[in-house]
């Protein structure tokens, strides 16, 4: 693992010393949290509207599959999946702060 050498090196401790003490500090492991940093860049990409393809060869993925099974690995979800739902549950927010104010909407979900 790159990311725990590289960072291990850097504040002179072993990787097992460094992953031991991430995990311990942080609640998960170095690759774990290097893994959700990058589904937090995919989810970035997506919201400047870039496609899947796109996103997956910028963020190092070896295709869009490969995010896809690590997205889905991750969050229980595809890609498209958790967008939609995170989007369906903003408007939700949406409807009951206005519909519990003086404001009113349309949406409907």
């Amino acid at each position: 693992l790159m990311l725990t050498r590289d960072a291990s090196s850097r504040v002179s401790m072993s990787e097992r010393q460094f992953s031991r003490r991430f995990t311990d500090t942080f609640g998960l492991a170095p690759k774990r949290f290097s893994r959700l940093l990058r589904l937090t860049r995919v989810l970035d990409l997506y919201h400047r509207h870039w496609n899947w393809t796109a996103i997956a060869h910028e963020c190092g993925f070896a295709d869009q599959a490969h995010l896809i099974y690590d997205f889905r690995d991750l969050v229980n979800q595809a890609p498209e999946e958790f967008v939609a739902a995170a989007f369906a549950q903003g408007v939700r927010d949406v409807n009951y702060t206005l519909g519990s104010g003086t404001l009113s909407n349309t949406f409907i979900l």
